[in-house]
């Protein structure tokens, strides 16, 4: 689905939204009090982000930011969009509570290296790479590397990515 953009008065009342902001807007358990949080945190800031999760477990970044100059009685745009997988894994590995080398075994995984150009990157053996794949799997709770990429990458639960 394409981005939705928002825009708001500076106590949040809504001046106009596109359609795509209505559509995600509906997908958000916690509806327009996300908005109004990111509203609430541009008092001390003049741009900032969040990601959620949607109702499908899609991951979506809102962002916010002041108007200069503002445009009427507009004076906050807000940009609903998919969050990218270099903007979920971070999240979530921490989330996960990874350890740094769990953390960057997972980044290369993640960009289709094999065992054995993971072990001669790391300079570790390839039955350390296995033991750091295995125990972030189990930690997230899925089965294989396709599903590991597929997680890390923001893609809802039961999704597969291509097998890396």
């Amino acid at each position: 689905m394409e981005p939705g953009t928002l825009l708001l008065s500076s106590d949040g009342a809504l001046i106009s939204e596109t359609a795509a902001a209505r559509l995600w807007l509906a997908q958000l358990a916690a509806g327009y009090s996300i908005i109004m949080a990111l509203v609430a945190r541009l008092g001390t800031t003049r741009t900032t982000s969040l990601r959620t999760r949607t109702r499908a477990g899609i991951w979506l970044r809102v962002s916010g930011a002041r108007l200069t100059p503002v445009a009427g009685r507009a004076s906050i745009a807000i940009t609903l969009q998919p969050a990218t997988p270099a903007e979920v894994a971070p999240l979530l590995l921490r989330a996960f509570g990874m350890t740094p080398r769990q953390r960057a075994v997972a980044y290369l995984v993640m960009a289709g290296r094999s065992t054995d150009q993971i072990a001669a990157m790391l300079r570790v053996s390839p039955y350390t790479v296995n033991d750091h794949v295995k125990a972030t799997a189990s930690r997230i709770g899925v089965h294989s590397r396709g599903e590991l990429v597929a997680r890390l990458s923001g893609l809802p639960p039961g999704t597969l990515a291509p097998d890396v």
